[in-house]
This record gives C-alpha cells, sequence and structure tokens, in this order.
C-alpha cells in the first residue's frame, strides 16, 4: 500500500464499536505518567539533557519520520540553569549558552536571534527537539532549540 512511513498502521473495525475504541484510546492515554510533559505544553516531553541528547534517541526519532503537519517532530523541555550566557555575531544578536540541567549535566546551546540578558543562575526552560550535525564538537546529536521560557 502507498504512502506512509514503516512506524505508520491502519486499523479497520465495525462502525458500531467507533465508540468503544475512543473510549479504550482514552483511557489508555490518560495512564500516561502528566509528569512526563511539560506543565505548560503538554506536547512537550519533560526530561534531563542526558535523556533526549544522545544517539539512541536520534536513531529512534529518525526512524519515525517523515514529520510534518499533523505528526510533528517531539520537543522536549528540560529545566536548566544558566551558567554562562554571552551575544556574539556580527550585530551583537544571538546567545550563546551554557546550561546546566537538574541532574547536573551541562550543555552548549546556541539561540539565534537572541537578545534578552540572561545572567548565571537565572532559572528556566529550554524546550528544543534534537538533530545530528557535525558543527564544531565534531559529529553529534546536538539541541535544535525552539524557544526559552523564563
Amino acid at each position: 500500500q502507498a504512502g506512509g512511513h514503516t512506524r505508520a498502521f491502519g486499523c479497520n473495525f465495525p462502525k458500531d464499536k467507533i465508540a468503544d475504541v475512543v473510549k479504550t484510546l482514552t483511557m489508555e492515554l490518560k495512564s500516561v505518567p502528566r509528569d512526563l510533559f511539560a506543565e505548560d505544553d503538554k506536547s512537550n516531553f519533560k526530561c534531563l539533557f542526558k535523556d533526549a541528547i544522545n544517539i539512541d534517541m536520534y536513531k529512534m526519532l529518525e526512524s519515525f519520520e517523515p514529520y510534518g503537519h499533523g505528526f510533528e517532530k517531539p520537543v522536549f523541555a528540560t529545566d536548566v540553569e544558566v551558567v554562562k550566557a554571552y551575544r556574539f555575531g556580527k550585530q551583537n544578536n544571538h546567545t550563546k549558552f551554557i546550561l546546566k540541567d537538574n541532574n547536573g549535566d551541562q550543555r552548549e546551546i546556541v539561540a539565534f536571534f537572541e537578545m534578552r540578558d540572561f545572567r548565571p543562575g537565572t532559572k528556566l526552560q529550554v524546550n528544543y527537539t534534537i538533530n545530528w550535525d557535525n558543527w564544531e564538537q565534531g559529529p553529534g546529536a546536538r539541541i535544535q532549540q525552539i524557544f526559552i521560557k523564563e
């Protein structure tokens, strides 16, 4: 059958069972622990850096491609503390951060066109997805920053 991807599936069931299927799926989804999701956006998975930014997670996410409208790439949310932040670029309009999660794991991220001032010790939530790249530190799974919430 054409379309979809390797993780896509379809199913058939009698029309008179639609209500039962919806009820069962709703009950199953309610059993997913709420602390896996960021408080302000139920589509963001709350985690530590080490749980999201690694080759195994990257490969798993890649296996679910293609992403697009109606099937968005998962977004992770990590509570962090600013260790260091400084602006750079020709117009001084980007910020490079060193952020520490609640487990003490530090990561460097670049926030393009981020003009807010962040002092060391500032508590933030960074929402991101991950990509593979070969930038500066060599090949690896890296944060693709979506937004930063104070």
